[in-house]
């Protein structure tokens, strides 16, 4: 079994082919051949990533002749992850800042790399910026949230 840790990921956004500032709006499901094709643009110094996935309702329906109640699974709702980077200017930046417009409402794609290779996809929309600012000796930070509208599609390094 191989255990990995997150120093040496790097987190990036989907972007148009012509221009690694511009974000490229993905407002329908993707599956890996369309995140593969895509062009991603690295978002660097990313320095925490929430949690990804979904979380799941549960229904409950209460009979008089079962002991225990039935339930069901119910609607899922994709993660909404925190994620925070250094506040330093690049194209990556420029783009992720862009695509969280307080009036953008599409959807964008992201693309986790792993150090050993492994990939995680995602799309989703992604908040308004908030700008960190902490003590004397603290770094200035940008955070935005994700929030996922499909779930992670998980690819393993060959």
């Amino acid at each position: 079994m191989s255990f990995k840790t997150n120093i040496g990921g790097k987190f990036a956004i989907g972007v148009t082919s012509l221009d690694p500032t511009v974000p490229d709006p993905q407002n329908q499901d993707l599956d890996q051949v369309a995140f593969e094709a895509l062009t991603f643009q690295d978002v660097p110094n990313m320095g925490t990533h929430g949690d990804t996935g979904a979380s799941q309702d549960t229904s409950n329906y209460p009979t008089w002749d079962r002991r225990y109640t039935i339930q069901q699974k119910g609607q899922a709702t994709g993660a909404q992850s925190e994620i925070v980077f250094a506040d330093a200017p690049s194209d990556g930046m420029t783009a992720l800042l862009v695509a969280a417009g307080v009036s953008n409402n599409d959807n964008f794609a992201t693309r986790i790399t792993y150090s050993n290779g492994d990939i995680e996809y995602n799309r989703g929309i992604i908040t308004a910026p908030t700008y960190g600012k902490g003590a004397g000796g603290d770094f200035s930070t940008v955070s935005v949230t994700f929030a996922a509208n499909q779930e992670p599609v998980k690819v393993s390094a060959p």
